[in-house]
Order: C-alpha cells, then sequence, then structure tokens
C-alpha cells in the first residue's frame, strides 16, 4: 500500500439507501465483522487479508442524505432522486478534494454494486460533464467499476425468470432420481440452478412439475415477464407458482441458507420501528428476531453484529458522529431504498432512471477503463442481464 499514490475510490453502496460502512465492514474494507469471535453482545472485528484498501485509498460514503449516519436538517433537503443524488455525490467528491488536495493527481475510480449500477455511471457522468465545464478542482478520473449491478430495471427483473425457463440444459433428470435436492450447485454461462431450489415448495411437489411450470411460463408470457397483459391468465398462475418457490430461497446468494426467521424476512417492521418510534430497545427487537432462528449461519447474522457494533455510544463517538437525538444506524434505509412515505405521506427518494445503458454507451467514447463484474448467484441483479446480447440497446 502507498497512499501518495494509491488510486483514489469513491464506492457507492446499492439501495438506494445503504451506508458505506456496509461495504467497509462486510467486504472491501480493512477490516470486517468477527462472527466466529463476537460473543456476548459484542461485535469483533479482524484484518481483511482480501480488503481493497491494500491498493487503493477509498470513501465509503453514505449517499443519499438519510444513509448510514448522514442527514438532512430540513425536510426539503431530505426528499432526492436518482439524478439529485449523483449531482450531491460530485459536489461531495469535489470537496472532498479541496480539503484534500495532495490527491488530486491520483487516479479516480468510480465504483458500486447493486444499485450502485444507477448512480455509478450518474456520477461518472456528473464528472465528465464537470470536466466539459471546467470546474474547478480537475479530478482525475480514469474508469468506474461495477459488481452485480443493477442496469436496466426491465431487464433485470425478465432476465431473472430467463434463468429460470432455460433449466433444460441442467442437469435435471440427474437430480430427480437420485433425490438429491441439497448438495450442489449446477452453473455455466447462461444458467445456474439450486438443486435444492423446490424441495420445500408445498404449491410444487416435484421438480420435475416444476420444469412443466417453468415451461408453461416460457410459452405463454412470450418472453416478456414484466409488463404482462392482465387477461393472460396462464402466464399469471405461472409466475405465481413460480414466485410462490421463490420467496424460499436466499436470491441475493442461492447457496446460501435461506433463513426464514431472519432478518431477511423481518427487516420491513425493524425498520419501521426505527423510523417511527426511534425506541431505544430496537436494537435488542433486532437481535431477537435472529435469536429465535434455528442455529445455522446466515449472511443477516453478520448485518446484526454491524447493527450492533455501529450503534454503540463509544464507536460513535470514536467516528464523530453528530452527538444528540438521531435514528439509530441501520445498513440500508428502506424509506430510501423501497419508495416507503414517510410520516407526512411523502416518499424522500424517486427512482427517476430507469436504465443506464446509454450512459455506458456514452462512456465508449470517453477513454475511460471499465469493469463490469457478477456473480452467478444473484437472483437480485442477474448475471446475464449485462450481457451484451441482452442489454436493451447495443453498444456500437
Amino acid at each position: 500500500s502507498n497512499p501518495e499514490e494509491d488510486p483514489v475510490i469513491l464506492w457507492i453502496s446499492g439501495g438506494p439507501g445503504c451506508s458505506g460502512l456496509s461495504t467497509l465492514l462486510l467486504e472491501v474494507g480493512t477490516i470486517i465483522i468477527d462472527y466466529a469471535n463476537s460473543k456476548g453482545g459484542r461485535t469483533a472485528l479482524k484484518l481483511n487479508e482480501y480488503g481493497w484498501t491494500k491498493a487503493a485509498n477509498i470513501i465509503f460514503i453514505d449517499q443519499p442524505a438519510g444513509a448510514g449516519y448522514s442527514y438532512t436538517k430540513t425536510l426539503e433537503s431530505s426528499l432526492t432522486n436518482d439524478t439529485t443524488a449523483a449531482r450531491q455525490t460530485y459536489d461531495f467528491l469535489r470537496k472532498w478534494f479541496i480539503n484534500h488536495p495532495k490527491y488530486l493527481e491520483n487516479p479516480l475510480y468510480i465504483f458500486g454494486e447493486s444499485y450502485g449500477g444507477i448512480l455509478v455511471p450518474l456520477v461518472v457522468n456528473e464528472i465528465c460533464n464537470g470536466a466539459e465545464a471546467r470546474d474547478k478542482p480537475v479530478l482525475n478520473m480514469k474508469g468506474y467499476g461495477l459488481g452485480n449491478p443493477i442496469t436496466d430495471t426491465f431487464a433485470d427483473v425478465n432476465e431473472k425468470y430467463h434463468m429460470l425457463t432455460e433449466w433444460d440444459s441442467c442437469q435435471i433428470n440427474y437430480i430427480r432420481q437420485s433425490h438429491f435436492f441439497c448438495s450442489h450447485i449446477i452453473s455455466d454461462e447462461q444458467t445456474f440452478c439450486r438443486s435444492d431450489l423446490f424441495k420445500d415448495c408445498e404449491t410444487i411437489k416435484e421438480l420435475g412439475n416444476q420444469k412443466e411450470t417453468l415451461q408453461l411460463a416460457k410459452v405463454n408470457c412470450h418472453g416478456n415477464y414484466v409488463t404482462i397483459d392482465p387477461d393472460n391468465d396462464l402466464c399469471l398462475d405461472a409466475l405465481k407458482k413460480i414466485n410462490q418457490c421463490l420467496d424460499r430461497i436466499a436470491k441475493a446468494q442461492i447457496s446460501e441458507p435461506w433463513c426464514p426467521e431472519s432478518l431477511a424476512t423481518k427487516k420491513q417492521d425493524v425498520w419501521s420501528s426505527y423510523m417511527s418510534s426511534f425506541e431505544e430497545n430496537s436494537i435488542n427487537t433486532l437481535q431477537s428476531v435472529v435469536a429465535h432462528r434455528k442455529k445455522e449461519w446466515c449472511r443477516e447474522d453478520n448485518v446484526r453484529l454491524l447493527h450492533t457494533w455501529a450503534n454503540d455510544k463509544f464507536v460513535q463517538k470514536a467516528l464523530n458522529v453528530r452527538e444528540g437525538p438521531i435514528i439509530p444506524w441501520t445498513r440500508c434505509n428502506i424509506s430510501l431504498s423501497r419508495n416507503i412515505p414517510g410520516p407526512n405521506g411523502i416518499i424522500p427518494y424517486i427512482k427517476d432512471v430507469a436504465s443506464t445503458v446509454s450512459y455506458h454507451q456514452k462512456f465508449t467514447h470517453k477513454r475511460l477503463r471499465v469493469l463490469i463484474f457478477s456473480g452467478d448467484h444473484d437472483m437480485l441483479a442477474p448475471h446475464i442481464s449485462t450481457k451484451m446480447d441482452r442489454v436493451p440497446q447495443s453498444t456500437d
């Protein structure tokens, strides 16, 4: 690590409304949650041997306002959208470099994941426009990167079902004959399938029957699983059965345990209590949600530990978090990510950009280095939706 010469990365987490601490302590930061050694309600940390900070200076930002520890002082300033959030992030970045001028010559990259697939291109576009307008300071942007990005909201939803309806290439017959539903993932370039995906589905008892339903969806939905004719009962019925089964897997990482009594299914109620009552026992509620689950590791266990750590008064003091009445820290503010109205009935965040494909097209002429990577076990942001032959528009 050589901070004086290493590139600077601005990292935008997903959501929208997810805190930069999530990326710092759960993914690529210098230190990460140590689940094995976290005991007695205390969160342990450990050095991350795979931390990106070994090769780069990373700014983990809480954005938009309301994410993580960030806040606004007026109702008006708390209302935002994709376009405004990107512009504010660009303004923040300029101010950061004004306060840290020694990094101005370092290569700058904008990285993000998940919903960052929408926000990162918008921020990159703001920087490009700022360069043309000769904004000061001049930012030495060299490129951007995206992991499992949301790119086109229509394609991302549609390709999830394309994944399922292309299961013919999977060894489903072998799985049926062996009656071994829980042991492995079968994956190739075009499709992935989880062998125990429908093991407990009450609607369809056998995988063979589910295969038939997938075929019905493929034939009757005509490749469009988003804007469906309300009179197309055959398509709607097939998708209803499929979705009932999909509710029983961890969609963000289908090879991980599905934890029905975990934070994954209860967090909306917990988050709502955060937003409405600010009760002091909200963290205890969060912990009890996971405590009542059977003893099996789930990704949400690390999230619970992160909540405990981030809401510790001593931690907040060390991080110079403002004192006074504040909303308890949450990994993701669902009032921002899910278009949930606040107490006044106003939706604080509007998703006003449905696709960033045109931005990527534009950037091909900007001499930018670009890295887009996706895992094939993510059903929320399917990897095939970013393939060149699957996006709604083609690039030159």
